[in-house]
């Protein structure tokens, strides 16, 4: 065997993992693709252009953040697992050790696009516009799924945010 076949051979899968990444892909496509599909049949079900109901601002957050989610989750599996298997700092076997983490991204970019729209909309913006505002649907969609695809920042800056307030609660020492 030569010295380029060993390194084609260390850098394939077996194809029991090749199923396991093909079955995350096609998990997270669907999840993709649901979110989409149920934010058009919602727009068309409503019928109106303006959203009245709080349950419908949530429900439509929280499949704008799932859609964001999904899409950062697809974006990591083909980067780390596809593209980068050759370049990559870790195994692609560490990689798909955590394929728990592929599966449940799209749900946590869920619950940040409903966090993440209604900071944005309800408490930071709110202040700065009219007295009521009024929501659309594909805007609140778009804004949560930025708060979906970027979850992992905006937890970062939280954590960051809140272990720095827990460091100024602290009475400083003296001896």
């Amino acid at each position: 065997m030569s010295s380029d076949e060993n390194a084609n051979k260390s850098d394939g899968l077996e194809p029991k993992f090749q199923w396991r990444a093909v079955g995350i892909g096609l998990f997270i496509i669907v999840v993709l693709i649901a979110s989409f599909v149920l934010v058009i049949n919602a727009g068309a079900a409503w019928n109106e252009r303006e959203i009245k109901h709080s349950w419908q601002l949530l429900y439509l957050a929280a499949l704008g953040g799932l859609f964001g989610g999904s899409a950062r989750s697809l974006f990591m599996l083909i980067s780390e697992i596809g593209i980068h298997r050759g370049k990559a700092k870790m195994p692609v076997m560490a990689y798909l050790s955590r394929w728990f983490l592929y599966l449940m991204k799209p749900f946590m970019g869920g619950a940040s696009g409903i966090l993440f729209f209604l900071a944005v909309n309800l408490g930071l913006v709110q202040h700065l516009t009219e007295a009521s505002p009024s929501f659309r649907i594909l805007p609140v969609f778009f804004v949560a799924a930025v708060g979906g695809i970027f979850f992992e920042e905006v937890f970062a800056v939280l954590n960051g945010l809140l272990s720095t307030l827990s460091s100024m609660d602290k009475p400083d020492e003296k001896d």
